[in-house]
């Protein structure tokens, strides 16, 4: 079971649109184009971490027109295809169409903020459900972009614990319980020893006498600063993550390490917690490339894809990850006058075909021209040098604007220009007028203008 596409209307930046996805999705765009919106519109129908509470509407979730005008209602729908599961099938029972695929759909009224949740083998099928009961079978594992990643490790890390400890057989188990007990005594041991400090017993002889002069029924009461309060389970889960390096203790590393740490112990436990036989599971993390250099992001980008044994769903700002993906797995979302869209409606196969005429060029397509707002397409080093420094005499802060200057290397253009209209990222060019044979359309009409050759 997969995700085939997902329709948005008239929710936040999105009025009508339509997105196809892959097996392996990634979803690229500059800030505040809606990469998150599709994302949390996805998490409302799948995500079990949010509460019925949670996915309630709110004024803010109703799409506003550039003219001011708010919709009165929208609508989120999820159509997933190859549904083949056995556990799946039966939870779904008459909601999955002889072609194997099935829809789920929310939608909500800005008149009195509710919602109502629907699933049909067609839309001309669709029904009403009084819940989101699907989810113990199909749900969606989520971390977002704003990480806290030291909060994050230790939550992900105690889960791990647990789910490990009750997986374990009779004879483990049993182990376990023996070096528990040990372990127990050991603590006890540490206790005596904690309490002979000089400064411990000091310290909590003052805390006492002051509870003494709090309350005469405290006169016989007396704290211990120890590990005693600590059982043998909450020492545990109370461990902290060490790293060593070629057998060197040490601190976990910075930021970058910190967050690759918290992306193996959220793969190592979204994977014993899967119940491939039971349970059809969607990936998403919103920029896995965080604090992490550019040779590590295309190494994370590979793992998460040949590791995650589910759809996988990424959005990023990273041409490095960008760089890992076939074009065809990639969704661009544009925004027009306050209205945001997937390029060639998400995954398709008419960016590839632009692609494939590239050929050995591919290496030499800058995948940072995905990110920009426009671009200018030069015939080689010289132009683009020329123009840099003509831009910066001008004022013009091309980092700014968010404009790349992109070298072709000669002057086939065609093919580049095939690959940004795919995309939908405006393009100019400039050349000596030796330019291949190329139809240069009008971006507003999309009448032919004129002819190069």
């Amino acid at each position: 079971m997969r995700i085939e596409k997902v329709s948005l209307c008239g929710f936040r930046n999105y009025s009508d649109t339509t997105i196809g996805f892959k097996s392996s999705t990634l979803i690229i765009g500059s800030n505040d184009v809606g990469k998150t919106n599709l994302i949390y519109g996805m998490r409302l129908l799948l995500d079990k971490s949010l509460s019925d509470a949670d996915i309630e509407p709110t004024e803010t979730d109703f799409h506003i027109s550039p003219t001011g005008i708010q919709a009165k209602s929208f609508s989120i729908t999820i159509h997933f295809c190859e549904v083949k599961e056995d556990a799946v099938l039966s939870v779904l029972k008459g909601h999955v169409s002889e072609q194997s695929s099935t829809i789920f759909k929310l939608v909500a009224q800005l008149s009195n903020l509710e919602y109502q949740l629907y699933i049909g083998a067609t839309e001309n099928d669709l029904e009403l459900v009084s819940s989101r009961y699907y989810l113990r079978y199909i749900n969606l594992r989520y971390i977002n972009a704003q990480r806290n990643l030291q909060k994050f490790i230790e939550k992900e890390k105690k889960t791990l614990l647990k789910v490990s400890r009750n997986e374990l057989d009779d004879k483990d188990s049993t182990e376990d319980q023996v070096l528990i007990t040990k372990i127990g005594k050991s603590l006890d041991d540490v206790n005596e020893k904690v309490r002979e400090l000089n400064y411990v017993k000091k310290s909590t002889a003052l805390v006492n006498d002051e509870l003494k002069k709090i309350a005469h029924t405290l006169s016989n009461y007396e704290v211990h600063l120890d590990t005693g309060a600590i059982q043998v389970q909450q020492f545990i889960d109370n461990l902290k993550l060490r790293a060593s390096n070629n057998g060197s203790k040490m601190l976990l590393g910075g930021d970058g390490r910190n967050n690759q740490i918290l992306l193996a112990l959220w793969t190592a436990k979204s994977q014993r917690e899967l119940n491939s036989e039971d349970e059809v599971v969607f990936y998403c993390i919103e920029e896995p490339e965080a604090h992490l250099h550019p040779h590590q992001q295309r190494k994370l980008a590979d793992y998460l894809n040949n590791e995650l044994f589910g759809q996988t769903i990424i959005t990023t700002h990273s041409p490095q990850i960008t760089a890992r993906y076939s074009p065809d797995s990639i969704i661009h979302i544009v925004n027009r006058n306050s209205d945001s869209y997937a390029a060639s409606g998400g995954c398709s196969d008419c960016i590839s075909d632009a692609w494939d005429n590239l050929g050995y060029r591919m290496s030499i397509l800058p995948a940072e021209a995905f990110f920009s707002r426009a671009v200018l397409l030069v015939e080689g080093p010289s132009e683009k040098l020329f123009y840099t420094e003509l831009a910066e005499a001008l004022g013009i802060d091309l980092d700014f604007y968010n404009i790349s200057i992109l070298t072709v290397d000669g002057v086939q253009f065609e093919v580049y220009v095939n690959v940004l209209d795919a995309m939908d990222i405006p393009w100019v060019l400039r050349t000596d007028n030796d330019v291949s044979k190329i139809t240069i359309k009008n971006r507003m009409t999309g009448q032919d203008i004129v002819s190069l050759k």
